[in-house]
């Protein structure tokens, strides 16, 4: 976790003059995780699936270059890291809302079938699954006619 946020400190340039800073801030808020309950168990959560995309870019990468497509994925590369943010983000909101007990829940029925206050009832819906279907094709079709060069 530490170096994770060390990473995205330096990738961003927010603190270039200071890397005392920048470590400082990294051990507390690795310590913070560390202390968490909640955010253990989404970071343990994510982490295989964080290591399994990563082999998946590699070798995408590797049979790209193989058949001479270069290194470069054009248009897709912002899209798709920002559908990986947006699916992370999504599933630790999932997994962190399923371990808190919300005041009104109720807390002695294990028929979550119907309860639309957890998180995944919500997203796993057919139709709210069907909605980000369509503006995902929506997204790559808006994307593919402006990058297209006739």
């Amino acid at each position: 976790m530490i170096i994770a946020v060390v990473a995205i400190l330096t990738y961003t340039k927010s603190l270039p003059d200071h890397q005392w800073l920048m470590w400082g801030a990294a051990i507390l808020i690795g310590l913070f995780v560390l202390i968490s309950p909640s955010a253990t168990e989404v970071v343990s959560n994510i982490a295989p699936w964080i290591a399994i995309l990563f082999v998946f870019i590699v070798i995408v990468g590797v049979s790209a270059s193989m058949v001479g497509g270069g290194s470069e994925f054009g248009f897709a590369k912002p899209v798709f890291l920002i559908l990986i943010v947006i699916a992370i983000v999504v599933g630790a909101g999932a997994t962190i809302r399923s371990n808190i007990v919300v005041p009104g829940d109720n807390e002695s029925s294990t028929d979550f079938d119907r309860d639309y206050s957890q998180t995944s009832t919500i997203i796993f819906h057919p139709k709210f699954m069907g909605m980000v279907l369509i503006m995902a094709i929506a997204v790559f079709t808006i994307a593919l006619l402006v990058t297209n060069k006739m």
